[in-house]
């Protein structure tokens, strides 16, 4: 189905609304499953990010699903005449593809518990999913996030106000985002593999001014909510050193949610990319335990 490989067991896809495929890679457990990990990767990635993270947990007894979002790594090459592009006219959207994953990994084995991951924009869609159609979910037993996107660190790259005066006439006029790939992670074999997905083009470098102005909505919608936290457990790995999210925005955030079930870990030498990182072990431990998987 795809030319790009990273160590998953098979791919299929699941349609959306707009007569679109997604396609969804799934590392199969090393064993009978014990349950099952949805993953969400951030903006810009794609699904095979999450080859790492599915090794660890896979001998562990998870398989792992993860989906490229629309206009993210394979969408172009599965779907004619669209593109790669940080784009989207809701994140309402986001949440709709996770719900119907939800439902697709569940069709063989229909009593499996699942667990939520999300990296970056991945963490603040998971988050706003468990706050929405993730609720009262049966299936669902926590909530495993990495440097959620909560707040953008740095401004836009360019004045907000023209980035409003192009939502408005050119909503999806390509803007090239320049991001350093060493503020991600501390591994070389890591970033070294990113620069190999950005000259193949799974890994995309151009957002859209509607897009933010949407995420910022999401953002706000977030931390409004984020405080009623209280259906799932949920673990929240946060990086002192990132360059992209705000961390400490981050850990304001859950300190006011008042849930016994919500903690979080500040992982200070980190950079963005926990799941990355060379700690990245660490935290895939503290995920597990803390979500008693």
């Amino acid at each position: 189905m795809t030319t790009h490989a990273f160590g998953e067991n098979s791919t299929y896809t699941i349609p959306t609304k707009n007569n679109e495929d997604l396609l969804v890679r799934k590392w199969n457990a090393a064993e009978t499953p014990k349950g099952i990990i949805i993953a969400i990767h951030g903006g810009m990635a794609h699904s095979g990010d999450w080859n790492v993270v599915a090794q660890f947990y896979n001998q562990k007894g998870y398989e792992l699903h993860a989906i490229d979002l629309p206009g993210h790594g394979t969408y172009a090459e599965i779907n004619a005449g669209k593109r790669n592009l940080l784009d989207i006219e809701t994140f309402d959207v986001y949440l709709q593809h996770i719900h119907d994953l939800v439902n697709a990994s569940q069709n063989d084995t229909q009593d499996l518990p699942i667990y939520i991951f999300g990296h970056s924009m991945g963490g603040l869609i998971a988050l706003l999913y468990g706050l929405s159609l993730g609720k009262n979910q049966k299936n669902i037993r926590g909530f495993g996030i990495s440097s959620p996107w909560l707040k953008n660190k740095t401004g836009p790259p360019i004045p907000v106000f023209i980035v409003n005066i192009l939502a408005k006439f050119l909503p999806t006029l390509p803007v090239s985002l320049k991001i350093d790939l060493s503020q991600l992670t501390h591994d070389q074999a890591v970033l070294k593999r990113h620069q190999q997905d950005i000259d193949s083009g799974l890994r995309g470098g151009f957002a859209t001014p509607r897009f933010a102005n949407v995420s910022k909505q999401a953002q706000a919608k977030l931390a409004i909510e984020l405080s009623n936290w209280a259906e799932y457990p949920l673990a929240v790995a946060i990086a002192g050193m990132d360059h992209l999210a705000d961390a400490q925005f981050a850990k304001t955030q859950m300190d006011l949610i008042q849930s016994p079930l919500a903690q979080y870990r500040y992982y200070e030498d980190n950079l963005h990319e926990n799941f990355n990182e060379i700690n990245r072990d660490e935290v895939f431990q503290y995920l597990f335990d803390s979500l008693n998987m």
